[in-house]
């Protein structure tokens, strides 16, 4: 059997105090797997014009544990494709593995299938327009609308995939 932990919005500012960063960290480190929304964006890039911007602090990484992030957000791309770059070097540097994010739109490529303890888990990640999230272009990625018709498509997607269990993580 495979425990998971599934928590809501994780976003880490650079004024976060001391004694919460340890006790995340420490929480975060004694789950077997933990899915998480990292709600913000790392690095720098072309600042959006919104309500409210977020830019993770650098060791945000360093707190993940075993995690696996749904980048399906409004706030992944707060700081425009060249943010989203610099999360996901980031991550994979820290070797956080992540879903959610489509690679150009219509690919309904938001999902990943992951092996835990022999079990494959696919996560599969939507947003929502209202919430200002960024769908994807023709040539950059972005999150997927959580729409009737999107759905459908990354279930028809999903169909050519072997998994064990489905989690549709959705940020709305």
């Amino acid at each position: 059997s495979v425990s998971v932990t599934l928590l809501g919005d994780f976003f880490l500012g650079e004024d976060a105090a001391l004694d919460d960063v340890e006790a995340i960290s420490d929480f975060l480190n004694k789950q077997p797997l933990t899915i998480l929304n990292f709600e913000g964006a790392l690095g720098e890039g072309s600042l959006r014009k919104k309500s409210v911007n977020l830019k993770m602090s650098p060791g945000a990484t360093k707190l993940l544990g075993n995690s696996i992030v749904s980048l399906a957000n409004n706030h992944i791309l707060d700081y425009g494709q060249g943010g989203l770059k610099e999360t996901l070097n980031s991550l994979s540097l820290a070797r956080t593995p992540w879903f959610g994010l489509e690679s150009h739109r219509g690919a309904a490529d938001n999902f990943e299938v992951f092996e835990v303890a022999g079990t494959r888990i696919c996560m599969a990640g939507f947003g929502w327009r209202n919430e200002e999230c960024v769908e994807a272009t023709a040539c950059d990625p972005g999150v997927v609308d959580f729409t009737k018709a999107n759905i459908q498509r990354t279930l028809a997607r999903l169909s050519e995939e072997t998994y064990d269990f489905l989690l549709v993580y959705v940020h709305f």
